[in-house]
C-alpha cells in the first residue's frame, strides 16, 4: 500500500488502502488493545515508499502511550506512568515532540517521542481538553 489511512477501532489499529475503489484494510498485528482511542503517525524522512515511521496511540483501557512501526511491529511503551484518560495526541514530526491532552488531569503534557523529558505545559483554566493541532511556521 503506497496511500493508506491508519484507523483505530479501540480493540485494533488498521491500515486502510487508498489505493483501490473498494474498501481494502489490513488489522495491524499489535496485541492487547483495550480502548485505543487517540493515534498519529510520525512520517520524519518518510519518502514516497512509505516503508518507515511509526505509529502512536493511546490506549485509555491500558492507561499508557505506545508505538509501534507502521506494519505493527516493534511495540514499544512511550508512557505508562500517571496519565489519565488520553482522549488525544499529535506527533511533532519536525519537532520531534509528542503532545498530549490529559482529560481528567486537565492539562496538555509533551515528551520527547521516545518519553523522555517529559513535561505538562498547559495546567490551568482547561475544561475536558480534548484535541490539539500543530502549527509549523513555514520558515
Amino acid at each position: 500500500m503506497k496511500n493508506f489511512l491508519i484507523v483505530a477501532k479501540r480493540t485494533d489499529i488498521r491500515k486502510v488502502s487508498l489505493d483501490v475503489p473498494y474498501t481494502a484494510d489490513v488489522v495491524l498485528p499489535i496485541n492487547n488493545l483495550n480502548n485505543v482511542i487517540a493515534l498519529d503517525v510520525d512520517t520524519k524522512g518518510v519518502l514516497d515508499t512509505v516503508l518507515s515511521g511509526k505509529i502512536y496511540w493511546s490506549d485509555t483501557g491500558r492507561e499508557k502511550i505506545q508505538r509501534s512501526e507502521l506494519d505493527g511491529t516493534r511495540v514499544e511503551n512511550v508512557i505508562v506512568k500517571g496519565l489519565g484518560s488520553v482522549d488525544f495526541l499529535a506527533v511533532d514530526s519536525i519537532g520531534r515532540k509528542l503532545y498530549w491532552t490529559d482529560d481528567p488531569r486537565k492539562c496538555i503534557e509533551v515528551s520527547e517521542l521516545d518519553g523522555q523529558s517529559r513535561k505538562v505545559l498547559i495546567w490551568s483554566n482547561l475544561d475536558s481538553p480534548r484535541a490539539i493541532a500543530l502549527h509549523y511556521d513555514p520558515g
